[in-house]
Protein backbone atom coordinates (compact mmCIF):
# COMPACT_ATOMS: atom_id res chain seq x y z
CA UNK A 1 0.00 0.00 0.00
CA UNK A 2 1.16 3.51 -1.00
CA UNK A 3 1.94 6.00 1.52
CA UNK A 4 1.87 9.75 1.40
CA UNK A 5 3.78 12.66 3.49
CA UNK A 6 1.75 15.29 5.67
CA UNK A 7 2.98 18.30 4.45
CA UNK A 8 2.83 20.19 7.49
CA UNK A 9 3.65 17.35 10.12
CA UNK A 10 5.46 15.35 7.94
CA UNK A 11 3.56 12.13 9.23
CA UNK A 12 3.21 9.32 6.85
CA UNK A 13 -0.39 8.68 6.15
CA UNK A 14 -2.47 6.37 3.65
CA UNK A 15 -2.64 7.73 0.31
CA UNK A 16 -6.18 7.99 0.26
CA UNK A 17 -6.13 9.85 3.57
CA UNK A 18 -7.75 13.39 2.88
CA UNK A 19 -6.28 14.73 6.65
CA UNK A 20 -3.66 14.49 8.57
CA UNK A 21 -4.28 12.05 12.05
CA UNK A 22 -1.83 13.86 13.49
CA UNK A 23 -2.44 17.83 13.03
CA UNK A 24 -5.32 17.74 10.80
CA UNK A 25 -3.88 19.40 8.22
CA UNK A 26 -6.23 18.61 4.63
CA UNK A 27 -3.98 16.41 2.60
CA UNK A 28 -5.65 17.13 -1.05
CA UNK A 29 -5.57 21.18 -0.63
CA UNK A 30 -2.12 20.90 0.03
CA UNK A 31 -1.39 18.55 -2.24
CA UNK A 32 -3.27 20.92 -5.01
CA UNK A 33 -1.25 23.74 -3.62
CA UNK A 34 1.75 21.56 -4.54
CA UNK A 35 0.92 20.44 -7.83
CA UNK A 36 -0.57 24.23 -8.37
CA UNK A 37 3.41 25.29 -7.28
CA UNK A 38 4.67 22.72 -9.56
CA UNK A 39 2.72 23.67 -12.37
CA UNK A 40 3.62 27.36 -12.07
CA UNK A 41 6.90 25.94 -12.09
CA UNK A 42 6.57 24.32 -15.62
CA UNK A 43 4.52 27.12 -16.81
CA UNK A 44 8.07 29.44 -15.86
CA UNK A 45 9.76 26.96 -17.72
CA UNK A 46 7.84 26.46 -20.48
CA UNK A 47 7.69 30.39 -20.96
CA UNK A 48 11.75 30.64 -20.55
CA UNK A 49 11.81 28.21 -23.28
CA UNK A 50 9.40 29.87 -25.47
CA UNK A 51 11.30 32.98 -25.04
CA UNK A 52 15.01 30.93 -25.62
CA UNK A 53 12.92 29.52 -29.00
CA UNK A 54 11.82 33.32 -29.89
CA UNK A 55 15.19 34.35 -29.79
CA UNK A 56 16.41 32.49 -32.02
CA UNK A 57 13.75 32.36 -34.01
CA UNK A 58 14.40 36.01 -34.42
CA UNK A 59 17.94 35.67 -34.97
CA UNK A 60 17.55 33.06 -37.02
CA UNK A 61 15.28 35.37 -39.53
CA UNK A 62 17.23 38.34 -39.15
CA UNK A 63 20.61 35.70 -40.49
CA UNK A 64 18.10 35.00 -43.11
CA UNK A 65 17.24 38.71 -44.21
CA UNK A 66 20.61 39.90 -44.81
CA UNK A 67 21.70 36.97 -46.72
CA UNK A 68 19.87 38.40 -50.17
CA UNK A 69 21.35 41.27 -49.05
CA UNK A 70 24.65 40.09 -49.48
CA UNK A 71 23.76 37.96 -52.38
CA UNK A 72 22.54 40.60 -53.75
CA UNK A 73 25.24 43.37 -53.27
CA UNK A 74 27.62 40.33 -55.09
CA UNK A 75 25.43 40.05 -57.69
CA UNK A 76 25.15 43.94 -58.10
CA UNK A 77 28.90 44.08 -58.20
CA UNK A 78 29.44 41.05 -60.79
CA UNK A 79 26.71 42.63 -63.14
CA UNK A 80 28.50 45.70 -63.10
CA UNK A 81 31.65 44.07 -64.43
CA UNK A 82 29.91 42.20 -67.11
CA UNK A 83 28.52 45.01 -68.01
CA UNK A 84 31.86 47.02 -68.01
CA UNK A 85 33.52 44.12 -70.00
CA UNK A 86 30.26 44.40 -72.82
CA UNK A 87 31.17 47.72 -72.83
CA UNK A 88 35.10 47.39 -73.46
CA UNK A 89 34.25 44.53 -75.83
CA UNK A 90 31.86 47.09 -77.96
CA UNK A 91 34.00 49.61 -78.05
CA UNK A 92 36.97 47.71 -79.42
CA UNK A 93 34.60 46.09 -81.58
CA UNK A 94 33.34 49.70 -82.86
CA UNK A 95 36.72 50.88 -83.48
CA UNK A 96 37.78 47.70 -85.49
CA UNK A 97 35.04 47.80 -87.30
CA UNK A 98 35.34 51.55 -88.26
CA UNK A 99 38.90 50.77 -89.14
CA UNK A 100 38.27 48.51 -91.68
CA UNK A 101 35.81 50.45 -92.98
CA UNK A 102 37.87 53.81 -93.07
CA UNK A 103 40.80 51.30 -94.95
CA UNK A 104 38.21 49.92 -97.36
CA UNK A 105 37.03 53.55 -98.19
CA UNK A 106 40.64 54.76 -98.40
CA UNK A 107 41.73 51.42 -100.53
CA UNK A 108 38.39 52.14 -103.07
CA UNK A 109 39.04 55.57 -103.28
CA UNK A 110 42.76 55.02 -104.38
CA UNK A 111 41.30 52.57 -106.88
CA UNK A 112 38.85 54.95 -108.44
CA UNK A 113 41.63 57.52 -108.22
CA UNK A 114 44.03 55.16 -110.44
CA UNK A 115 40.86 54.51 -112.72
CA UNK A 116 40.68 58.80 -113.82
CA UNK A 117 44.86 58.63 -113.71
CA UNK A 118 44.33 55.71 -116.60
CA UNK A 119 41.58 57.38 -118.09
CA UNK A 120 43.48 60.63 -118.48
CA UNK A 121 46.77 58.83 -119.56
CA UNK A 122 45.07 57.27 -122.03
CA UNK A 123 43.12 60.78 -123.12
CA UNK A 124 46.79 62.45 -122.92
CA UNK A 125 48.39 59.86 -125.32
CA UNK A 126 45.63 60.18 -128.27
CA UNK A 127 46.12 63.63 -127.98
CA UNK A 128 49.74 63.66 -128.37
CA UNK A 129 49.41 61.84 -131.52
CA UNK A 130 46.87 64.25 -133.14
CA UNK A 131 48.54 67.26 -131.62
CA UNK A 132 51.84 66.18 -133.78
CA UNK A 133 49.83 65.43 -136.38
CA UNK A 134 48.53 68.65 -136.25
CA UNK A 135 51.87 70.13 -136.37
CA UNK A 136 53.49 68.19 -139.16
CA UNK A 137 50.46 69.54 -141.45
CA UNK A 138 51.07 72.63 -140.66
CA UNK A 139 54.82 72.60 -140.80
CA UNK A 140 54.50 70.67 -144.24
CA UNK A 141 51.69 73.48 -145.32
CA UNK A 142 54.11 76.63 -144.31
CA UNK A 143 57.34 75.08 -145.68
CA UNK A 144 55.73 72.99 -148.92
CA UNK A 145 57.81 69.55 -147.65
CA UNK A 146 56.31 66.36 -148.88
CA UNK A 147 55.56 63.85 -146.12
CA UNK A 148 53.70 60.91 -147.06
CA UNK A 149 51.53 61.22 -143.40
CA UNK A 150 50.56 64.56 -144.20
CA UNK A 151 51.13 64.59 -148.51
CA UNK A 152 46.67 63.84 -149.00
CA UNK A 153 46.21 67.48 -146.79
CA UNK A 154 48.70 69.67 -148.32
CA UNK A 155 48.58 68.95 -151.72
CA UNK A 156 48.69 72.11 -153.96
CA UNK A 157 47.66 73.85 -151.05
CA UNK A 158 50.19 76.84 -149.75
CA UNK A 159 47.76 78.19 -147.09
CA UNK A 160 48.30 76.51 -144.14
CA UNK A 161 44.45 77.08 -142.17
CA UNK A 162 43.51 75.18 -145.80
CA UNK A 163 45.67 72.19 -144.63
CA UNK A 164 44.26 72.11 -141.40
CA UNK A 165 41.15 72.20 -142.55
CA UNK A 166 41.45 69.30 -144.57
CA UNK A 167 43.13 67.56 -141.61
CA UNK A 168 40.07 68.32 -139.06
CA UNK A 169 37.61 67.35 -142.20
CA UNK A 170 39.22 64.01 -142.58
CA UNK A 171 37.27 60.59 -141.13
CA UNK A 172 40.07 59.20 -139.14
CA UNK A 173 40.45 62.68 -137.43
CA UNK A 174 37.14 63.30 -136.94
CA UNK A 175 36.67 59.50 -134.95
CA UNK A 176 39.64 60.18 -133.00
CA UNK A 177 38.61 63.56 -131.70
CA UNK A 178 34.98 61.91 -130.90
CA UNK A 179 36.58 59.58 -128.85
CA UNK A 180 38.93 61.95 -127.14
CA UNK A 181 36.04 63.86 -126.36
CA UNK A 182 34.19 61.44 -124.54
CA UNK A 183 37.55 60.49 -122.66
CA UNK A 184 37.36 63.89 -121.69
CA UNK A 185 33.59 63.79 -120.69
CA UNK A 186 34.42 60.72 -118.63
CA UNK A 187 37.07 62.04 -117.28
CA UNK A 188 34.98 65.00 -116.12
CA UNK A 189 32.70 62.49 -113.99
CA UNK A 190 35.21 60.78 -113.20
CA UNK A 191 36.80 63.49 -111.27
CA UNK A 192 33.42 64.40 -109.68
CA UNK A 193 33.55 61.05 -107.71
CA UNK A 194 36.85 62.30 -106.06
CA UNK A 195 36.10 65.93 -104.54
CA UNK A 196 36.17 64.40 -100.62
CA UNK A 197 39.09 62.43 -100.36
CA UNK A 198 40.26 61.01 -97.01
CA UNK A 199 42.72 62.59 -95.18
CA UNK A 200 45.20 59.94 -96.25
CA UNK A 201 44.43 60.29 -99.88
CA UNK A 202 45.01 63.96 -99.99
CA UNK A 203 48.05 64.39 -100.67
CA UNK A 204 47.12 61.92 -104.08
CA UNK A 205 43.99 63.63 -104.92
CA UNK A 206 46.34 66.99 -104.67
CA UNK A 207 48.44 65.32 -107.62
CA UNK A 208 46.05 64.42 -109.25
CA UNK A 209 43.89 67.63 -109.67
CA UNK A 210 47.24 69.56 -111.06
CA UNK A 211 47.46 66.44 -113.76
CA UNK A 212 43.76 66.98 -114.63
CA UNK A 213 44.37 70.78 -115.13
CA UNK A 214 47.24 69.99 -117.44
CA UNK A 215 44.71 67.26 -119.05
CA UNK A 216 42.62 69.60 -119.79
CA UNK A 217 44.95 72.61 -121.53
CA UNK A 218 46.54 69.68 -123.11
CA UNK A 219 43.47 68.00 -125.14
CA UNK A 220 42.04 71.29 -125.53
CA UNK A 221 44.78 73.22 -127.31
CA UNK A 222 44.70 69.99 -129.97
CA UNK A 223 40.71 70.01 -130.18
CA UNK A 224 41.20 73.92 -131.02
CA UNK A 225 44.63 74.67 -131.75
CA UNK A 226 45.14 78.72 -131.84
CA UNK A 227 47.91 80.71 -132.64
CA UNK A 228 51.18 80.97 -134.96
CA UNK A 229 53.15 77.60 -135.64
CA UNK A 230 55.79 78.60 -133.56
CA UNK A 231 53.39 78.98 -130.22
CA UNK A 232 51.37 76.38 -131.13
CA UNK A 233 54.72 74.00 -130.97
CA UNK A 234 56.06 75.44 -127.83
CA UNK A 235 52.39 75.36 -125.89
CA UNK A 236 52.58 71.56 -127.02
CA UNK A 237 55.99 71.01 -125.87
CA UNK A 238 55.15 72.27 -122.41
CA UNK A 239 51.74 71.05 -122.09
CA UNK A 240 53.65 67.48 -123.17
CA UNK A 241 56.49 67.56 -120.71
CA UNK A 242 54.36 68.93 -117.64
CA UNK A 243 51.88 66.29 -118.56
CA UNK A 244 54.68 63.52 -117.56
CA UNK A 245 55.81 65.16 -114.99
CA UNK A 246 52.20 64.74 -113.15
CA UNK A 247 51.91 61.58 -114.15
CA UNK A 248 55.27 60.29 -113.10
CA UNK A 249 54.32 62.28 -109.28
CA UNK A 250 51.00 60.54 -109.48
CA UNK A 251 52.46 57.28 -109.51
CA UNK A 252 53.68 57.92 -106.57
CA UNK A 253 50.82 57.49 -104.67
CA UNK A 254 49.18 54.89 -106.69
Amino acid sequence: MTSITCPVCKKELSEHAKFCSECGARIKEMETESDHNVCLESEDEAAETAESLTRFEVSAEATESHEPVITTSKHSSRNKIVIAVICIIVIVCGIFVANIIKANREKTYMNDLGEVVDTMYSGALAAEEMGSQIHDVWYNAIFDEDNFETYKFTKGISDFNLALENLFKDISFIVRSERLNDNIDLTDSQMKKLTSPPDKCRDAYDEVKEMYKVYIEFTNMVLSPSGNLQSYTSEYNDLDSEFVKCYQAVKLYI
